[in-house]
């Protein structure tokens, strides 16, 4: 079977169009280490539902989702920018807000969920 120009630039399409399909159903490809058996669900909301139990590092976008779940106890925050959301279950998620106080003004648009967190500065 002879190869041809046309075929190859169709299964590169076809392969490209596959990754972006997996992307999209999967997620952005954030890894958390998880280990299975300490793994705790915080919310249904269907992006992603997992966090580890201990320390687990996200990103900003993700904090941001764990925060409106509901399942967050406590908010403390640095000058360096570095936030350690505490959540109910005693799990620690930190990450790096885009500029200070960002954190209180996503707890501010969050209302009624994150109404009861407690908040640390330095």
């Amino acid at each position: 079977m002879r190869v041809t120009k046309k075929r190859l630039i169709i299964v590169a399409v076809a392969i490209i169009i596959l990754i972006i399909i997996l992307w999209f159903a999967f997620g952005s490809g954030e890894k958390i280490p998880a280990d299975p058996a300490s793994a705790s669900i915080i919310d249904s909301n269907g992006f992603g539902n997992l966090t580890t139990s201990g320390d687990a590092s996200v990103s900003w976008t993700r904090a941001i989702k764990i925060l409106r779940s509901g399942e967050v106890d406590s908010v403390s925050q640095s000058h360096k920018l570095k936030v350690v959301l505490i959540m109910k279950n005693g799990d620690k998620i930190t990450t790096t807000e885009p500029s200070i106080d960002e954190i209180i003004t996503q707890i501010e648009l969050c209302k009624n969920t994150c109404s009861q967190i407690l908040i640390a500065t330095e």
